[in-house]
């Protein structure tokens, strides 16, 4: 009847709308397949990147080696996927109920030409389409479904998880730095103990030396007097190079005394340092 190839057709065609029919029931076929094969492809997206989630929550549940920056990097790339990850499920939902509306319109124009058809028609295949074909359509998508959904739990645990991971990293490179300044502020602390402990003996040996020359400028000669005191003094009668090497002699014993001093103030500073490290 369609084909006008029976004598019935002109006479059906006047006073039915099969034609019509026919069109709206294939446009219904294409719109459905249309939306399955978009499905398809959603879910191939979806499912590629739960595998990459899976896979990288396997990665974080062993003893973790990736720098902070990495874990970072990653926390900053999962919204995004799971934005992607979400609007895919929302297109499959999408295209499930385009499904089922155009099923309806199908089995209603289905309906029609059923009763427009001639007794030995045989719509056979177009019902195959309807009960088959578009149940197992609707049921791929509703196991689709089903095992995608859970997914977006999966993503706000690996951030839970990831966030968790750079806290705990964070905080141990934050000790570590805290650690390095301490140790760097004691040795700075130390070196400049040391130093000031440096400028207070080298101020003490030559405060020692300066009493020492003040107290007796000669010690040579005063020896050489407290040995011989019948003898006169040797300078200046011994000559000029004598002499000055007398007063050379008398420098070095002022710089020993001060030195010494400044051994001994070393002595008791240590000293008093392990008595206050005991």
């Amino acid at each position: 009847m369609w084909l006008n190839s029976h004598p019935e057709t002109l006479q059906r065609i006047g006073q039915s709308e099969a034609y019509h029919a026919l069109l709206n029931l294939l446009c219904c076929r294409h719109k459905i397949l249309f939306a399955y094969q978009q499905s398809r492809l959603c879910s191939k997206a979806a499912w590629k990147i739960y595998s990459q989630l899976e896979q990288k929550v396997e990665e974080l549940t062993q003893p973790p080696e990736e720098t902070l920056e990495q874990l970072k990097q990653w926390l900053k790339q999962i919204p995004q996927t799971a934005f992607h990850y979400a609007k895919y499920l929302r297109d499959i939902e999408d295209y499930r109920t385009a499904i089922a509306a155009n099923i309806r319109n199908y089995a209603s124009r289905l309906e029609k030409l059923q009763g427009l058809s001639l007794p030995k028609d045989d719509l056979a295949f177009l019902h195959h389409f309807l009960h088959s074909t578009c149940k197992q359509f609707r049921t791929q998508i509703r196991v689709d479904l089903r095992y995608l959904t859970p997914g977006q739990n999966l993503f706000d645990q690996m951030t839970g998880m990831i966030r968790g991971l750079v806290e705990i990293q964070q905080a141990e490179r934050d000790r570590i730095l805290e650690e390095a300044l301490r140790e760097s502020e004691k040795a700075a602390e130390k070196r400049e103990q040391k130093r000031q402990l440096w400028i207070a003996l080298v101020a003490t040996g030559l405060a020692i030396s300066g009493i020492s020359s003040q107290v007796d400028s000669q010690p040579i000669e005063t020896f050489h007097s407290y040995r011989q005191p019948n003898k006169p003094p040797i300078c200046p009668a011994a000559g000029a190079s004598t002499c000055m090497t007398y007063n050379f002699l008398d420098v070095v014993v002022h710089i020993f005394v001060g030195v010494c001093a400044a051994l001994i103030l070393r002595l008791i500073v240590n000293w008093y340092r392990g008595q206050e490290t005991d």
